[in-house]
């Protein structure tokens, strides 16, 4: 349904702007992406919706998002795993806020600075599907993860709401741990 889709968006695109036959499957392919993306964000806030739960899981969605946009991370093979892995993030998200309702300050201090480290050394981590080269970008993304990450921080640490903090805190964890070599050796030993 959503190849047919941008197939048809691309097509009127075609009749109303010249473009060759390999930037038109460029264009299907980048619309394709916006609708997958659309479908499960959409998908996403209707679980939360019919569970109540609509800003925590708007609000997990951003905060992992936003930091994942420069440092990448794990992708999973599929639409459906891609769907079931952010449902993991934000049900893991609001079980965080509703379980956790004290961490000691050494804690919170270690995991913060943790979290700056391991996106410093390891982001960006895209895969095969999503390579950069570019050692321009790669420095901007990794510039990018590191200040997201710590902007975050900041806003969870004057947050006076416990709940928020772990929302918040437990989404871009869960993120950060998304980029950790570990992933980087199994991509390579499925190769």
């Amino acid at each position: 349904m959503q190849h047919m889709l941008a197939s048809k968006i691309t097509d009127w695109c075609s009749r109303h702007n010249e473009m060759s036959e390999t930037q038109a499957i460029a264009v299907t392919y980048g619309i394709e992406l916006i609708f997958n993306s659309l479908f499960k964000v959409i998908g996403l806030v209707l679980l939360g919706a019919i569970s109540g739960r609509m800003w925590d899981v708007i609000i997990s969605l951003v905060c992992f998002s936003s930091l994942r946009y420069c440092a990448g991370g794990l992708h999973m093979k599929s639409n459906l795993g891609c769907f079931l892995s952010m449902v993991f993030v934000c049900v893991s998200s609001i079980a965080g806020a509703e379980y956790i309702h004290y961490l000691p300050v050494g804690i919170m201090v270690g995991l913060s600075i943790g979290i700056i480290i391991v996106n410093k050394l390891f982001a960006p981590f895209f895969t095969e599907n999503n390579p950069i080269e570019d050692k321009k970008i790669l420095r901007q993304k990794n510039i990018g993860a590191v200040v997201i990450a710590a902007v975050w921080l900041i806003i969870i640490w004057v947050l006076p709401d416990w709940y928020m903090k772990m929302l918040m805190l437990t989404a871009i964890t869960l993120e950060t741990l998304s980029i950790l070599p570990l992933w980087h050796e199994r991509k390579k030993a499925d190769a």
